[in-house]
């Protein structure tokens, strides 16, 4: 299957229900897949008629399942659509290793990256904590996270998001140690969920 792109504005702020059955028998984990997903000959219950289980099987049974997804053109995902829904694969891979829909749960990619879906590499994760494994945002301009330029008074600010609040770090000369102190906060109070900046 090619490995089309397509843009979205956004995921659904809730998943759509896992339908198990579904899903078990249409798919097997793949570490040889890019997408970590390989679709399996279906069952002709997954069909109205014997054509249509006739020309899936042969066009997909066995080969590379999902394709590329680009959300509000900041991160790129692996999607595929399974009956009459469309799912990302990092979803569907995360409940077939574990045996269950994670439900309204989000899934952290731990090292960062959207497109691994090494299954060791997902995890579970609140909006919170998957929020704080980000990267810097696009519209950062001074390279670091947490740190801006604080023109008038010529220093970088260094600042974290905690619980919904925004705590002052203070007010530096150097950029590397307003980094530096975005960091070491960052890592106190984001844990497992750090990410550097």
């Amino acid at each position: 299957m090619s490995q089309s792109k397509v843009f979205i504005k956004h995921l659904p702020k809730t998943a759509i229900p896992l339908q198990m059955d579904l899903i078990r028998e249409s798919f097997d984990v793949d570490p040889t897949s890019k997408t970590w997903l390989r679709w399996k000959i279906r069952p002709r219950h997954h069909f109205r008629n014997q054509r249509g289980w006739n020309i899936f099987n042969a066009m997909y049974g066995g080969k590379e399942a999902g394709s590329t997804v680009n959300v509000g053109y900041e991160k790129t995902y692996y999607r595929v659509r399974v009956g009459a829904h469309e799912y990302t694969c990092h979803r569907i891979i995360f409940a077939l290793k574990t045996g269950s829909d994670p439900g309204g749960s989000q899934i952290d990619h731990a090292d960062g990256d959207s497109l691994n879906n090494n299954p060791a590499n997902l995890r579970l994760a609140t909006p919170t904590e998957n929020g704080r494994n980000r990267g810097k945002n696009k519209n950062n301009t001074s390279g670091c996270k947490g740190v801006t330029r604080i023109k008038n008074r010529g220093k970088w600010e260094a600042k974290i998001q905690i619980g919904g609040r925004t705590l002052h770090l203070g007010y530096f000369e150097e950029i590397t140690d307003a980094a530096a102190a975005y960091d070491r906060a960052a890592r106190e109070h984001h844990g497992e969920f750090y990410c550097p900046s």
